[in-house]
């Protein structure tokens, strides 16, 4: 409770201030205009297309915007719970560690919950949750499933934050290949063939080419 309120009083007096990229990038969406082809957008699409629906369900009213915030806020403060909830530490000393990595985490001041790194660094959380969980599976079918989860949340951060989502990909990979008790192989081509999934499907749905989406948001923006 002390996290959600707390993230939503960071919404109420850093966002209402408002940059408004996403938004703007949103509304230009809206009007016909391709992110990459069009824009030459160096970021990535994921949270415009969010906005963009946002926007067409719900309208541009300022405190209807930061709705979604307060949904990523109490998705962050889960995403940490689910990893504590693998320990056996009593509770009131997991209440303080959530406590105190939710604070370490939002502590940069271009910390927003409209921003792309708060929504990178909660897949990366839900990514370390599912690790846990496949360290302990024993069953095909559940590593199977884990380890598409990890295809689909890296293939999400990628396209949230690239260089967040290529480090998720890597280490994702790497500790599959350990924690995972069995079918190695089989595990790791089935992770990356979800990640190229997610982020293929993605980008369709920026109406997009691949080519003009790695051009832009990939070559170029390394380039800058």
């Amino acid at each position: 409770v002390f996290c959600v309120l707390f993230g939503i009083a960071m919404i109420v007096n850093n966002q209402l201030q408002g940059e408004a990229w996403w938004f703007w990038y949103a509304q230009l969406f809206h009007g016909g205009a391709k992110l990459y082809a069009d824009l030459h957008l160096a970021l990535q699409p994921l949270m415009v297309l969010q906005t963009d629906a946002w926007i067409r369900m719900f309208g541009i009213k300022c405190l209807v915007a930061a709705i979604p915030s307060v949904f990523y806020v109490l998705a962050f403060c889960l995403g940490i719970f689910l990893i504590l909830r693998e320990s056996d530490w009593p509770d009131w000393q997991k209440a303080i560690v959530l406590a105190g990595a939710f604070l370490i985490s939002v502590e940069c001041s271009a910390e927003r919950f409209d921003d792309f790194h708060i929504v990178a660094d909660t897949f990366v959380f839900y990514s370390v949750a599912l690790l846990l969980l496949l360290a302990k599976a024993e069953t095909p079918r559940r590593q199977f499933g884990l380890a598409a989860g990890l295809g689909i949340l890296s293939g999400l951060t990628i396209t949230t934050r690239l260089t967040d989502g290529g480090a998720l990909l890597v280490a994702a990979g790497a500790c599959l290949m350990v924690l995972a008790r069995s079918r190695k192989l089989a595990l790791a081509g089935l992770f990356v063939v979800a990640a190229a999934v997610t982020v293929v499907c993605v980008v369709k749905l920026t109406g997009d080419s691949l080519s003009d989406y790695i051009a832009n948001s990939v070559i170029r923006a390394a380039g800058a």
